[in-house]
């Protein structure tokens, strides 16, 4: 299926190229006639983008980015409206996307709507300015919605709607919202997922038996035969969704792989479908996963010393050889997305996940067995899955995913480089700011003066620029 643009959008296209434009240092830019709301200078800008090597300075108007440049280049187009902020050296990175998540429908569960609020902005804290949802069900579509349109969400959501549950019951209610084709908003319709096999309900399904656990002698659970998940593919990717296939063991991986087959028909992946964790990956499903074009969505920090002895324990030595094998899937050019699973995992600010990523060690001093340390990715590649990658799989790379002047202004402001450092120290960057569609989400720059005023139930907290953020910083609401 080949996504086609709305007439509505090739209006917006064509205005937008009838607009008059500047050259600004090496790039054209909409020309501006009200000026930037904000420049960002003095800073260490990572654009992602190969074509900007490399920038000091960022101008955002509205909710774009204007311009990505030299300071002086990007200073000249200051007004007396222009907000100004020097990050004296900080880092600034594309809006760091996760890309599988349950840290929202969690809270919403738990708190109701003002739960979900809370949560988008405890995650932009952490660095994110959007999450893929991959468990999108229609109370909390519904209500995030409302909120996306209230403005009261910090984070862009991505939600794929489940098509059966996690203990493989089928959902009804799966076709309830269709997918959104519309790319700068703050809530999309991205996709369906669909559980193969189990690992929160069940065990995940093996070729080999489980040798430990509750599972043991058994091949743990494979939820659809190979002609079932072939028609749920097919009804899937007919109805238009691009499709995450939660597949832990490598039976659930065989049966999910040969369904994507069957269905392109030697067409490719043209939906952009996924298989989220792929935690037992056998050389010939990495070589036929190759081959097919699909994402492998990887969780940051699922593979650490201190659990090798528990899978080793686990699994057959023949097994435990593709167990989270990383390096092996993206020497062979699998894309690799990014994210964490919360709340599997305990750990959800971006910089320590992705520390953890290229080190899989909590300690400094812990020792990797060689089956898990042979498949390291570096931090250049956790930073690139959770920008570039993470918004390609969603059809958001002309929108998101790099500092680059037309797109969305969504970026992550760091206290140190994390290309610089040893992995490890990685972990120790704090997330200075955070600025989602041109709006100061989070912030804990430079606040010397704030001025708050308590009333009991309400609390508000303001800078003396203007600035405000989750109140953990000092500033925003309570």
């Amino acid at each position: 299926m080949i996504r086609q643009f709305s007439p509505k959008t090739l209006l917006l296209v064509s205005i937008t190229l009838m607009i008059p434009a500047q050259i600004i240092g090496n790039h054209v830019i909409k020309k501006s006639y009200s000026g930037p709301d904000l420049i960002l200078y003095n800073a260490n800008i990572i654009t992602m983008d190969d074509q900007i090597s490399s920038a000091n300075a960022v101008a955002i108007e509205g909710n774009l980015i204007l311009a990505v440049e030299t300071n002086d280049d990007v200073l000249t187009l200051q007004t007396t409206n222009t907000q100004l902020i020097d990050l004296q050296g900080r880092t600034v990175v594309p809006g760091l996307i996760e890309a599988h998540n349950h840290r929202l429908l969690n809270a919403f569960w738990d708190d109701g709507p003002e739960g979900l609020v809370r949560a988008t902005q405890d995650m932009a804290a952490d660095g994110y300015t959007t999450t893929h949802e991959l468990y999108g069900d229609p109370g909390f579509i519904s209500t995030a919605q409302t909120l996306a349109q209230e403005g009261r969400l910090a984070v862009r959501i991505d939600c794929y709607i489940p098509y059966n549950t996690n203990c493989g019951d089928n959902v009804e209610a799966w076709m309830t919202y269709p997918y959104t084709e519309k790319k700068d908003t703050t809530l999309r319709v991205v996709g369906a997922k669909i559980f193969a096999d189990g690992g929160s309900c069940g065990a995940s399904a093996l070729t080999t038996l489980w040798q430990a656990g509750p599972a043991a002698g058994t091949h743990g659970d494979l939820f659809k035969t190979q002609i079932e998940m072939n028609a749920i593919v097919d009804e899937v990717l007919n109805a238009g969704y691009p499709i995450a296939m939660h597949a832990l063991g490598d039976s659930a991986v065989v049966v999910g792989l040969n369904a994507f087959e069957d269905a392109f028909a030697g067409g490719g992946n043209t939906l952009r479908c996924r298989m989220e964790h792929l935690r037992v990956m056998r050389e010939d499903l990495a070589d036929q996963m190759t081959a097919l074009g699909i994402a492998a969505s990887i969780q940051y920090t699922w593979a650490r010393a201190i659990t090798a002895a528990t899978y080793e324990s686990y699994y057959l030595p023949q097994v435990l050889e593709w167990v989270f094998p990383w390096r092996r899937m993206a020497d062979r050019g699998i894309p690799i997305v990014g994210g964490n699973d919360y709340p599997y995992t305990a750990r959800s600010q971006a910089m320590q996940t992705i520390s953890i990523l290229a080190t899989r060690k909590m300690q400094r001093d812990e020792v990797l067995p060689d089956w898990m340390d042979s498949d390291l990715l570096t931090v250049e590649e956790g930073l690139r899955a959770m920008t570039v990658t993470n918004a390609w799989v969603v059809f958001e790379e002309d929108v998101k995913g790099t500092i680059t002047p037309g797109k969305l202004a969504d970026l992550t402001v760091l206290s140190d480089d994390p290309l610089s450092m040893d992995p490890f120290d990685v972990r120790d960057i704090t997330i200075e700011m955070t600025i989602m569609d041109g709006i100061i989400r989070h912030n804990q720059i430079g606040i010397s003066h704030t001025a708050i005023h308590d009333a009991g139930t309400f609390s508000v907290g303001i800078d003396d620029r203007g600035l405000w953020g989750p109140f953990r910083s000092q500033v925003g609401f309570l």
